[in-house]
């Protein structure tokens, strides 16, 4: 199996059949997803602004990826080798209290689960055949392509739920991959009135030759009053491509608080929303990528404020090196009503080559009169006068550049939500800067 592949007609797939007992409801959300699939299509870089920087859509044909039968009815199967790790690793790291991994069979497993406030889809809708009412009313079918892909094809998923009255949760999810599959993680967040919750999701490969593709569809529900921390590792190996669309709606009062660190794959494809439905809601977003080699890092984001007197704040830092190449789509959206908004959004580039690109196109789509919306970008080389302040002081080469970046990423490590993972992440990050060779360019 593998990535690069002619171009051509995609074939739409069939709703897939879970090794659990569906709903009715369920199944035709499934039917609904294979139906968006064939009426989209699949995307193109010569159709539309949305994929025209990234062409490598057009050699990637999610049909030439297995998807292994769930589990059920091609026989029990064990926990990868490389899933267990993580298993192991993703409490220690976050200091979650429920830690759960999950694979492209839709084998769900977990350390721990924190009571009922995190279980699979199957163990949710045999406790509550309507524990599932808000799966798709986030990201419905017809959103986009991959979403369309993934409510078709997804084995299996996790429910997060945290009710009133229930006291702050940590949730750590790993989602997998191995060569030459496909896996399409679902994950339903819902917080109730007053509550709070922090939610990792981290993606991760196993070893080995053969490209992946991982595409993940994340839908959050922040009640009115709700305070959700919400933080996405891609740590995935350099021959993994990750389409990932990830969305949040947060009622009156509500916060989100999302953070992302992108050091991983061949290359990528992720979308981050966020929709302020309630007055008095509000978004805090931060993040950053690392691009190497030939490694290529797409990010768009959308704050889209729905509701008055609403907030949102947005800064994403990429540094690139190699011959990579960074994309960053920005988008603030002011409906018509939604005054006293107050909004920004900020990318900052730092290229390492010469060969290094980065594209940014922050924007604003502003319907409303009373509004405060700013926008900003820079890209450019370490600055001189840096490099001579550390010279002055006696840092040379790579040294100096070293501490530059580092300085560059903290204003992102530093605030991620989550005061346990940030020294992890750091140390990621800097591997990541440092680690010899190059990715698949897929």
């Amino acid at each position: 199996m593998t990535a690069t592949l002619p171009t051509g007609p995609r074939t739409a797939p069939a709703p897939l059949r879970p090794s659990w007992e569906e709903p009715a409801r369920l199944a035709a959300l499934r039917a609904a997803g294979a139906e968006a699939a064939r009426d989209l299509g699949w995307p193109s870089s010569s159709e539309g602004e949305d994929w025209r920087r990234t062409p490598q859509i057009d050699r990637l044909d999610p049909g030439r990826f297995l998807q292994p039968d769930p589990l059920g009815r091609g026989g029990a199967a064990s926990l990868p080798a490389y899933l267990a790790e993580a298993l192991a690793e993703a409490g220690a790291a976050s200091g979650a209290e429920a830690v759960g991994v999950d694979d492209a069979r839709g084998h769900l497993r977990a350390a721990a689960w924190a009571g009922d406030g995190a279980e699979p889809f199957a163990t949710a809708l045999a406790r509550d055949p309507g524990a599932l009412a808000r799966l798709g009313s986030v990201l419905a079918p017809g959103h986009r392509p991959t979403v369309a892909h993934n409510t078709a094809r997804f084995a299996a998923g996790t429910l997060v739920e945290v009710r009133r009255g229930d006291r702050a949760r940590t949730v750590h999810l790993v989602h997998g991959v191995e060569p030459g599959q496909v896996a399409w993680p679902r994950t339903l967040v819902v917080l109730e009135a007053g509550t709070e919750c922090t939610l990792v999701e981290e993606w991760r490969s196993a070893e080995g030759e053969g490209s992946a593709l991982l595409a993940p569809v994340t839908e959050l529900v922040v009640g009115q009053g709700a305070r959700l921390r919400h933080v996405l590792l891609h740590r995935a190996g350099p021959e993994v491509v990750a389409l990932a669309s990830s969305r949040a709606v947060v009622d009156r009062d509500g916060a989100y608080e999302a953070a992302w660190v992108l050091i991983g794959g061949s290359w990528s494809k992720v979308y981050l929303e966020v929709a302020l439905r309630g007055p008095g809601s509000s978004a805090r977003l931060r993040g950053c990528a690392v691009a190497r080699g030939s490694q290529h890092v797409d990010l768009q984001t959308t704050q889209a404020h729905e509701a008055p007197a609403a907030e949102s704040d947005l800064l994403h830092r990429t540094v690139v090196q190699g011959r990579a190449r960074s994309i960053y789509a920005g988008l603030i959206r002011v409906a018509k009503g939604a005054q006293k908004t107050n909004a920004y959004v900020q990318n900052r580039n730092l290229l390492l080559s010469p060969t290094a690109k980065a594209d940014s196109n922050p924007t604003l789509e502003i319907l409303a009169n009373d509004v405060r919306c700013t926008h900003g970008a820079t890209a450019g080389p370490v600055d001189p006068d840096q490099l001579f302040y550390c010279r002055s002081r006696g840092i040379e080469g790579e040294a100096a550049r070293d501490l530059i970046v580092g300085g560059f990423l903290a204003d992102v490590l530093d605030e991620l939500p989550l005061a346990p993972l940030r020294p992890a992440a750091t140390a990621w990050v800097a591997a990541a800067l440092t680690q010899p060779g190059e990715p698949n360019g897929g």
